[in-house]
């Protein structure tokens, strides 16, 4: 029912949950033969083009055509509040799954070596956690990954639009170019 209404009538959370959908995690992968290719060809220093070619970027343009320029604020604010949310979650994350395991077992070692020969772990299974804590951590990466990308087509989004907040301007006060 919701996406019958006009999207400027559509409060900022359903527009938030929509541009979380279209950037999930999952998308990370480039399934679609043409974002596979422009994955791939990522290299050199224009993400940007790159990235507006990728579907989840242009089906999120579509989610925000028509959001007013004060929505889309709002949603670069939610944007950057994610961001952060996500990158300190995922730094705790790198701190309990690598720091704590391996400081244990080397203080662990130390303390009792004769006791910690006795355990008797087998290289696989030390592969095996350590693979479990990768990807773990990978799907961490992907998830910070991600609310990134968000926040960076927010930025990009308001500054074809003209509009600058934050970057540069105390005060995040709205700044607004001349047009051209």
């Amino acid at each position: 029912m919701n996406e019958e209404r006009p999207v400027e009538t559509i409060p900022v959370s359903e527009t938030w949950m929509r541009l979380c959908r279209s950037f999930a995690s999952w998308k990370f992968l480039p399934l679609h033969p043409r974002d596979l290719w422009i994955a791939t060809t990522r290299m050199g220093n224009d993400f940007i083009s790159n990235s507006r070619k990728l579907t989840h970027w242009r089906r999120a343009e579509h989610i925000i055509a028509e959001v007013s320029d004060h929505d889309l604020q709002r949603l670069k604010v939610w944007a950057e509040i994610n961001r952060r949310q996500s990158e300190n979650f995922f730094r705790v994350m790198l701190v309990i799954y690598i720091t704590i395991p391996i400081t244990a077992a080397l203080v662990l070692g130390q303390l009792y070596p004769t006791e910690w020969a006795e355990i008797g772990i087998s290289l696989n299974e030390v592969a095996l956690i350590f693979s479990i804590y990768s990807v773990i951590l990978l799907i961490l990466f992907v998830g910070h990954w991600k609310a990134q990308e968000i926040d960076d087509f927010l930025q990009l989004s308001l500054a074809e639009r003209g509009i600058f907040t934050g970057t540069g301007n105390e005060g995040g006060a709205e700044v607004r170019l001349p047009e051209a």
